[in-house]
């Protein structure tokens, strides 16, 4: 007969692959509707339920797939409210793979878009998140920015439903900084508020955290109570999620109680469940645990062996906080066997201590605090001060109103006869007037169009014209793998161009900026493009610098002899298929490769195609290009644009830090992102210059 440990282990294991064949069960079943169904509303919200319940279920580079598929098809049909839910759940896969960079730039387009519709309660979801990311970061005081502005949104909406959540991710910030009363006043109301509802996660999080400050004020018998009464709810219930901080906070206490062996059994315990549910950044600390343990115990090797695990833990993380415990733990692991390897660890150990729990982000802290109980104060203040100011208004004003009423009813009376007179008169006269000015208007506004409608349609057939000589697609998608071309004129014709052609087994794309926009910067265009056509097929000049000689020395012999400096800046590169090389030359913009998370800017020369300071021939450039690289040409009408909150320029910093963060998506969605992004930076203000932007991948 089989024992009842047996018969409990077996009956756990049905009810687990039961759950586990469940959820997968209900995964095929979302992605059968994704690929059957033919309404593009049920497909995009099906794609936002996938990637959400791959982030929970583990597997967050799934969920990122199918958020981005989410977020392609929301931008294809305009919708901002799902565009905004596709952005968040990107940004908690990232969250899940420990990117917090990335993370932070779709939680950055979500709150954009949510601000944008009004909605307030996703823009304190939002809020939060960035909070919790600096939390992770150790950037307390940007952290507690983050809390407060949405813990104020919550209060002016009476939410109290999510009130709870902020008061315990504030109390978490004050026990990172030993501000151990400020902490128990925000956790008690998150208890309270856990209770009144009956939200038992919230209630969780909310005790374990004020054990946290017992056990830092070392009452460890309290803490403990608090910690085994969280373990059996959590036991009890099936809340699984918190059981490896759980373990983790007891195993912390044990060990400063100095009870060594059961520290370790809890911490293994922690690691355990972490391990379980992709928490890195708890096991990180774990590992920090069991080296204290180790070395209290005289178990230096086995301590010493254990920082290393959290050091790397903390290096793949960037988390600071693991990296300055470990190395403490490191010099004081090697005080005694290496003198050397101990003072080295120390000086590591005080190069990051400064920027954790330092007087100054305190003081920030209690600053922020500050300042938004007063905000409220002086708000709750001038609502009242108004109201009392505008009963006093409505007071004086029925008053006077009694007085002059009768007074005004007789001087209305007289003047209304009055008016009526002399406007019978002046009508008469007017209507004649404006009779023969109505006549000549319509007739001038009737020229004025005609003449309008004939510029218009010149410069639309020229469009026409200067389209016709741009890279067609057949050309680039003959030659090119992957690519994608952002045109955005800033007018009906463009200055920006970009020109491709094929001679034998070489491939030439050129992407350039010429003087001016709009009909003049067409003209150049037009005749840039010509002398790039002559140099190539007529002059047989194989070479992309000795190309851009050519077309200077034209320019300036047919434009530049009366002292006109009208030319272009620009990019052009040779790919050879025969030899399998590319090169290029570049005219005062620079190429930008992106290799792995390598972002290279690659050499120019400073001087225009045209008249300028330096005739020196243009160099030719070689490039290293390998399988998954991402070559990207642009002029400067994208960084010159004027847009965001303060009116400033985008610049180039900007932009090739936004490619860098892009460069992984498919080439289409990169398209799409940049029209986005500079469609928001910009806002309601006019464009300044036309926009050309090509990306290329290997």
């Amino acid at each position: 007969m089989a024992s009842r440990s047996n018969i409990a282990i077996v009956l756990w294991l049905v009810f687990f692959n039961n759950i586990f064949f469940a959820q997968n069960r209900k995964i095929d079943s979302l992605k059968k509707i994704v690929t059957t169904t033919q309404i593009d509303s049920v497909r995009l919200k099906t794609l936002i339920e996938l990637s959400r319940i791959c982030s929970k279920q583990g597997f967050p580079d799934k969920g990122l797939e199918y958020g981005r598929q989410a977020l392609f098809l929301s931008h294809q049909k305009k919708d901002l409210e799902k565009a905004s839910i596709a952005n968040m759940q990107i940004g908690s896969n990232f969250v899940a793979l420990d990117r917090t960079d990335s993370a932070q730039i779709y939680y950055t387009n979500a709150l954009l878009i949510s601000r944008k519709l009004g909605d307030t309660i996703n823009v304190s979801n939002i809020y939060n998140n960035l909070g919790l990311i600096k939390y992770y970061e150790s950037d307390f005081p940007a952290a507690l920015n983050y809390y407060l502005i949405s813990l104020k949104i919550k209060e002016d909406k009476k939410d109290s439903a999510k009130l709870g959540w902020n008061y315990n991710a504030i109390g978490a910030l004050y026990i990172g900084t030993a501000s151990y009363d400020k902490a128990i006043i925000y956790l008690t109301k998150a208890v309270n508020i856990a209770k009144l509802r009956h939200n038992q996660k919230g209630y969780i999080e909310a005790s374990g955290n004020i054990a946290n400050v017992y056990r830092a004020e070392k009452d460890f018998n309290k803490a403990l109570s608090v910690y085994k009464e969280i373990l059996s709810i959590i036991l009890k219930n099936d809340e699984e999620t918190f059981l490896d901080d759980t373990y983790s906070n007891i195993a912390e206490t044990y060990f400063q109680q100095g009870k060594y062996d059961i520290s370790i059994t809890y911490y293994k315990k922690a690691i355990d469940m972490a391990n379980r549910n992709s928490n890195q950044r708890l096991k990180g600390f774990c590992n920090i645990g069991l080296a204290r343990n180790y070395r209290s115990m005289g178990k230096n090797s086995e301590a010493i062996s254990s920082c290393y695990v959290a050091l790397r833990i903390a290096n793949e993380l960037k988390q600071i906080q693991i990296e300055k415990n470990a190395y403490e733990e490191l010099y004081k692991s090697y005080r005694k066997t290496n003198v050397d390897s101990s003072l080295f660890y120390y000086e590591k150990y005080n190069e990051i201590l400064a920027s954790i729990i330092n007087e100054g982000s305190h003081a920030e802290m209690l600053k922020l605090e500050e300042r938004y109980e007063n905000e409220k104060k002086m708000a709750v203040n001038e609502i009242n001060h108004t109201k009392e100011i505008e009963i006093e208004k409505v007071k004086s004003k029925n008053q006077r109103n009694i007085s002059y009423f009768l007074v005004l009813v007789a001087i209305l009376v007289a003047v209304f006869l009055f008016v009526i007179y002399k406007r019978l008169q002046l009508t008469r006269k007017q209507k004649e007037i404006i009779n023969i000015q109505k006549q000549e208007t319509e007739e001038q506004k009737a020229i004025i169009e005609e003449k309008q409608k004939e510029i218009v349609d010149s410069i639309n057939y020229a469009k026409r014209i200067q389209f016709t000589l741009l890279a067609n697609d057949n050309l680039l998608n003959n030659n090119l793998a992957e690519y994608f071309v952002l045109f955005q004129p800033k007018d009906i014709v463009s200055g920006d161009f970009y020109w491709a052609t094929k001679k034998e087994n070489r491939f030439y794309l050129a992407v350039c900026d010429c003087t001016g926009h709009g009909v003049p910067g067409a003209f150049m265009s037009l005749l840039n493009i010509s002398f790039l056509n002559e140099a190539i097929t007529e002059k047989n000049i194989s070479e992309p610098h000795e190309i851009f000689n050519h077309v200077r020395h034209r320019l300036i012999e047919n434009i530049s002899q009366n002292g006109g400096q009208d030319g272009m800046d620009g990019i052009l590169i040779c790919i050879d298929t025969l030899m399998n090389t590319l090169t290029y030359s570049a005219a005062n913009n620079s190429p930008v490769l992106v290799n792995g998370n390598n972002f290279i800017e690659l050499p120019k020369d400073k001087m225009p195609v045209g008249k300028g300071e330096r005739d020196h021939s243009f160099t030719l450039q070689s490039i290293d290009i390998k399988k998954g690289d991402t070559l990207y040409l642009y002029t400067d009408g994208y960084a010159d644009q004027f847009g965001g909150p303060k009116g400033k320029k985008y610049k180039y910093k900007q932009l090739n830090n936004y490619l860098l963060s892009i460069h992984q998506l498919p080439v289409k969605e990169q398209n799409l992102s940049l029209v986005n992004s500079f469609r928001d930076w910009k806002g309601n203000l006019e464009q300044v210059d036309d926009v050309c932007v090509v990306g290329i991948r290997f």
